[in-house]
């Protein structure tokens, strides 16, 4: 679903609820695209903000005429944490094993000095 999907899906909410869903969304995009350059300190903050948007978005009633739209912008979200959730294990992964290049590094140049002396 392209972001014209989606405003015309919320075009049953409020002008205010349509502008917050797809803050959240642009959010979530914008954490996709830090998460697949690395940059996880962004993201985190990010995630920081989405978090608190979507406790502030759901504090009130969702009204039954934006029920749908809100549900299809939810559904789109969740596919796009799936994403970062991803992202996010491929690079602990990653770092996972470099920890062990560099462990395996450090002891073959330990046995080598250890060996020389």
């Amino acid at each position: 679903m392209d972001r014209s999907e989606l405003e015309e899906l919320l075009s049953s909410c409020r002008d205010e609820n349509r502008r917050r869903l797809m803050t959240l969304v642009a959010t979530c995009e914008e954490m996709i695209l830090l998460a697949r350059k690395g940059d996880w300190e962004r993201v985190a903050e990010l995630e920081e903000r989405r978090s608190a948007e979507l406790r502030d978005y759901f504090s009130s009633p969702v009204s039954a005429e934006e029920s749908q739209g809100v549900g299809e912008a939810m559904r789109l979200l969740v596919g796009m944490n799936e994403t970062l959730v991803s992202l996010v294990s491929e690079a602990r992964s990653e770092v996972a094993a470099d920890a062990r290049e560099i462990a395996n590094a450090r002891h073959a140049s330990q046995q080598y000095l250890c060996n020389r002396l």
